[in-house]
């Protein structure tokens, strides 16, 4: 079996936990084992999309990881955590008091492209250990501040004293904790993010979701097209063609390729992606 099952992930699970059990449901439904991982991770704290690929589709993960997202999250200006989050340790505080005029006032600050500096709990690899890891042990992790790009951000209003809630278009590889972080240093305090919802992730929202229990009762149900997930033109060939790109060979002289990248299919059935490339089929990964 090849798709993608598009979960609404819970609080408090991470996403490698989603993942194993999805898997676990499909297998002892299908009856043999399936592989499965996900398309970006998702704090153990966050809800939201989380895409889970099944069998091969999982190879598109390079397609998707770039895919832009958006976000609602909660975050709360006086207190600052390790983590950056609810769950951390409170690690300073102040007597500031934020109103939503002030708020909107440094708002034009995080839109665009911006150096953003990670935290410094995150699953970023240090020379092959994940920089949390560090962090749990008091050591501080040499992180790189990189680029990202924020569309939008919209405060949707003041959820209590100090604290408002937001929804943020960003391009994949964003930390929204690090915005809270970054947002309340522009206001001259302190700030961690309360809470986060990923409501998209590229082309799935979370209307296309269903939760872990809606899943375990008709998980084949919920096993989409990764079409879905990746929507490329289709581009059929005769077997023997195929098999040829299959097998690495760049084919010549071929008509009415789609630009860019496609999908190869014969005999109704997708095998791979492929770009066109000065009028030649060049395979880019098999599926």
């Amino acid at each position: 079996m090849k798709g993608i099952v598009c979960i609404n992930k819970p609080k408090g699970m991470t996403s490698s936990d989603v993942v194993v059990k999805v898997r676990n449901i499909l297998s002892r439904a299908i009856g043999e084992k399936q592989k499965a991982g996900h398309f970006g991770t998702l704090d153990p704290d966050g809800q939201g999309v989380l895409i889970v690929g099944i069998g091969t589709a999982n190879r598109l993960f390079d397609y998707v990881l770039k895919k832009d997202k958006t976000y609602r999250a909660a975050f709360c200006f006086g207190k600052e955590t390790d983590t950056l989050d609810e769950s951390g340790k409170v690690t300073a505080t102040d007597n500031a008091k934020v109103t939503a005029e002030d708020v909107k006032a440094v708002l034009p600050r995080f839109i665009g492209k911006l150096m953003q500096m990670p935290p410094q709990y995150s699953a970023l690899s240090i020379n092959g250990v994940k920089a949390y890891t560090l962090a749990r042990k008091g050591i501080e992790a040499p992180l790189q501040a990189r680029e990202i790009e924020i569309y939008s951000v919209d405060l949707l209003g003041e959820i209590a004293k100090n604290s408002f809630e937001f929804r943020i278009n960003c391009s994949s590889g964003t930390y929204i904790r690090s915005i809270a972080r970054d947002m309340a240093k522009s206001l001259n305090t302190l700030g961690y993010m309360k809470y986060i919802i990923r409501e998209r992730s590229g082309s799935i929202s979370l209307n296309d979701c269903v939760t872990l229990e809606e899943f375990e009762k008709e998980p084949v149900k919920y096993v989409l097209s990764f079409e879905k997930l990746l929507p490329l033109k289709r581009y059929a060939l005769q077997a023997d063609m195929a098999q040829k790109a299959l097998n690495g060979l760049v084919l010549n002289s071929l008509e009415d390729m789609p630009k860019g990248d496609f999908y190869l299919e014969t005999d109704g059935e997708i095998k791979a992606v492929c770009e066109a490339i000065k009028g030649k089929l060049v395979l880019k990964t098999r599926i």
